[in-house]
């Protein structure tokens, strides 16, 4: 009711230009993103990064140091969003934030956000963590995964780019604050919903980001494997191919925020002879450190603040995508043997929490939200298939 009255006086801030109004946009692209209503969100988005792009082109004479800090908040934030909605629907049009990030100066101090100054420099710390890791998301992307350019497809450039950007993913981690710090481990089955391993919801919530791009950044050597695994064909195509273009690496496969992230993952690259120069259990450890990063990012899943307010609808999508990545792995044998039994309790753990945040957020629910679940649901049943019987019976068999 609130929402629609405010609605019928959103005109007023498409009619200014100025730090308000585009703080106002901002803030219906979030509660559009809280109903899960991704194009809605993605308008406004668009709107309140247009006016980011004005003000800072064209700052006003009177504008105040606040809002210039305001401005430079919104369009941080903004293309926060913008890359995670790129990252499950490729083909909409972008804002051009993208092209300027690189000379906006990041978010400072002096801008009053909480009733304390050590709030405000942890909130500030948290935010600058959230920026640079989006940064490192889209440079994944982009060197892997771009369309005619990506390497994730010929082995003989992606190892060395896999291991570069693994080494600045590390750097990312040991540099984060003491608040923010995580563990990388598997949940305790008594453990339930609570967050283990971080001091704070906030480095909870930088893990699974973490474990996002770890995920991303190894899974060439999995698609790898799987063309390679694929019964009567060569390596050199078949599996990399649908793996690669089943809907971008941004799309559900990113598992990311991300997921996941700016470019489709259906590169134009031909896949190259799969010679990769390495041992084979350097190939099998480089694919463990997928599968573990994708089994994890399911399992370390809670309802963060961040995640129900505002990603519930990509996070169901890049859930999907990651029970689908396990799904693909477990039935190669090679690959299976590297999948815990943790991945029995992956599909009811994300059941139960899309579920439950779809209750909370109210009516409607999301056609997409409910879809994810249904193919989390399937993929689990599947799964359950292939290590309980059926499928590959007295191979790796796992006991619940």
């Amino acid at each position: 009711m609130y929402f629609d009255s405010a609605l019928k006086k959103l005109y007023v801030a498409h009619m200014d230009v100025n730090s308000i109004t585009t703080q106002c946009l901002f803030f219906v692209a979030l509660y559009f993103a809280f109903l899960r209503r991704p194009l809605q969100a993605w308008e406004y988005i668009s709107a309140a990064a247009s006016k980011c792009l004005l003000l800072l082109s064209y700052s006003p004479r009177d504008s105040t140091s606040e809002d210039q800090e305001r401005i430079r908040r919104i369009f941080w934030s903004c293309y926060i969003l913008e890359s995670d909605y790129l990252a499950e629907l490729s083909n909409l049009p972008l804002s051009g934030i993208a092209r300027i990030e690189s000379s906006v100066p990041l978010p400072g101090a002096g801008y009053s956000t909480h009733s304390t100054a050590h709030e405000e420099e942890q909130s500030s710390l948290y935010f600058l963590a959230c920026i640079s890791m989006r940064r490192l998301l889209n440079r994944v992307h982009q060197l892997l995964y771009a369309r005619g350019t990506g390497a994730s497809l010929d082995d003989k450039r992606f190892p060395g780019i896999v291991k570069e950007l693994d080494h600045q993913l590390d750097e990312w981690r040991s540099v984060l604050p003491e608040a923010f710090a995580f563990e990388v481990e598997w949940p305790q089955p008594m453990a339930e919903h609570k967050i283990t391993g971080v001091k704070t919801e906030h480095g909870g919530f930088l893990r699974q980001r973490y474990l996002t791009c770890r995920s991303v950044i190894y899974r060439p050597y999995l698609m790898w494997m799987l063309s390679s695994s694929n019964a009567g064909s060569s390596p050199g195509t078949s599996q990399s191919a649908t793996i690669g273009g089943f809907s971008g690496a941004q799309g559900p496969m990113a598992s990311v925020p991300a997921s996941s992230t700016a470019v489709g993952m259906n590169s134009t690259t031909a896949p190259s002879s799969m010679n990769i120069k390495l041992a084979d259990h350097e190939v099998l450890a480089n694919c463990k450190a997928c599968l573990d990063a994708c089994l994890l990012h399911i399992l370390n899943l809670r309802g963060f603040s961040q995640t129900v307010l505002v990603d519930t609808w990509i996070c169901s999508l890049s859930m999907a995508g990651a029970m689908l990545v396990l799904l693909a792995a477990c039935r190669i044998p090679s690959l299976k043997s590297l999948i815990g039994p943790e991945i029995l309790q992956a599909g009811s753990h994300l059941r139960e929490l899309l579920v439950g945040w779809q209750k909370v957020q109210g009516e409607p629910n999301s056609p997409s939200v409910d879809q994810s679940v249904h193919i989390i649901q399937e993929a689990e049943r599947f799964i359950r298939k292939v290590y309980t019987g059926g499928e590959g019976k007295g191979e790796g068999r796992i006991e619940e």
